[in-house]
């Protein structure tokens, strides 16, 4: 019986925990996601060979998806605006290569 009531506080405790962990998001505005996208273009352009550069694109896929979940669907688009605009305009040959 002790150990019932011992099992269901902590799982009580977990759910909280787990619950207010879910409600927190960072909080950066839409500028900071641009800049940010910006940065991290800048990393790939200097990529050395294709395999460091495909390793690069899975990386921005994934901080997009992870930026619309944890801080905002704008935030995400504007992260990604900024990194397309910045390739395209720092280069040409690549942004003809992945966009």
């Amino acid at each position: 019986m002790r150990f019932n009531y011992i099992l269901l506080l902590l799982s009580c405790a977990a759910m909280l925990f787990s619950c207010s962990s879910r409600e927190k998001k960072a909080v950066y505005d839409s500028d900071e996601a641009y800049r940010l996208g910006q940065t991290q273009a800048e990393r790939i352009i200097n990529c050395a060979d294709e395999e460091a550069l495909q390793d690069s694109l899975l990386e921005i896929r994934s901080r997009i998806y992870h930026i619309g979940v944890n801080v905002g669907v704008e935030q995400a688009g504007e992260f990604e605006r900024g990194f397309v605009d910045y390739i395209k305009q720092n280069n040409d040959s690549l942004a003809r290569e992945i966009f």
